[in-house]
């Protein structure tokens, strides 16, 4: 977890793709983790707390023997920090592709 940025350009994509390696491996406390200190963003609406952001994936994502079977490729961030340098903002492109018993990934 960043508990300070030393170079955001650098801190807050690696923040992206630790979610993802997280995520794909089926640890979803882990990547909600990541966001502790801050939200995500859900069909317009924030969502926040490591347990409220890890109900809704296991809500939303099926599991086949723990894990996702996933493969996120995160894209295009565009960083906004704030004045004060405190605090900063990014919205990214992403990419999905998962196997199942049935198929490759793809």
């Amino acid at each position: 977890m960043i508990t300070t940025m030393s170079n955001p350009a650098i801190d807050i994509p690696n923040l992206l793709y630790r979610y993802a390696e997280a995520f794909d491996d089926g640890d979803f406390e882990g990547a909600a983790r990541l966001f502790d200190r801050g939200c995500l963003m859900a069909g317009g609406k924030r969502i926040t707390g490591v347990e409220a952001i890890t109900a809704m994936w296991r809500q939303w994502v099926r599991l086949y023997d723990g894990k996702p079977r996933t493969r996120h490729f995160t894209t295009n961030p565009i960083i906004t920090l704030a004045d004060d340098g405190q605090s900063a903002s990014c919205r990214s492109q992403w990419t999905v592709i998962q196997a199942t018993e049935d198929f490759a990934m793809q």
